[in-house]
């Protein structure tokens, strides 16, 4: 259903598309975008990285509509983000907190957007997933840097989670945060283990 109406839009923006250069070049700036949003994780707010992967959603949505021969495909486990994807939806239709669910659902939006663009990019520019490895492995590496360098200049820390009153000062531990926003260990953490395959 989905592809008999892409079809549909493709055929009617085909002259927009031929005569378009923004259309032309627009993997070349999808893919910018995707760039983009890995670099800006290290050091940018969660805002700021949520505003470049919508804007990489935006140019796919656009791509897809635009570009003759674009589809949709899914996997099966695509599909199971679907179905959570629908949960979410009746979860901020049922809650009592609008406001704080709309947030929520919003931040998911972007995340699930922001892969299912990626991977639609990938489909069919798989000569690139070792440009996007190599920046993702750029990251970790300054971010590794980083927390390196913090472990031994003994950063302070952010917030009192241990009590040092007591202990000796060879005995106070050093949290390192990275440059990640918000500066968490945990953050820092999981931003390496996921980071690994790169």
């Amino acid at each position: 259903m989905f592809n008999n109406i892409l079809k549909f839009t493709q055929k009617k923006s085909e002259y927009l598309y031929k005569n378009s250069l923004f259309l032309q070049h627009i993997d070349k700036l999808i893919l910018v975008s995707i760039i983009s949003v890995f670099f800006a994780s290290t050091v940018m707010s969660s805002d700021v990285i949520g505003f470049i992967a919508l804007i990489t959603v935006f140019l796919t949505v656009i791509k897809i509509l635009t570009k003759p021969g674009e589809r949709l495909s899914s996997q099966t486990f695509e599909l199971w983000l679907l179905a959570y994807f629908m949960i979410v939806i009746i979860s901020l239709a049922g809650s009592t907190l609008f406001h704080l669910s709309l947030k929520g659902f919003l931040k998911t939006f972007t995340y699930l957007g922001f892969y299912f663009s990626l991977v639609q990019y990938l489909k069919n520019n798989k000569s690139k997933i070792p440009l996007i490895l190599a920046s993702i492995g750029v990251c970790i590496s300054f971010e590794a840097i980083a927390g390196f360098l913090q472990n031994f200049a003994h950063v302070e820390e952010i917030s009192t989670w241990q009590d040092v009153s007591s202990l000796n000062p060879e005995e106070v531990m050093t949290r390192v945060y990275g440059t990640l926003k918000p500066y968490n260990p945990n953050l820092l953490g999981g931003y390496f283990v996921a980071g690994i395959p790169a």
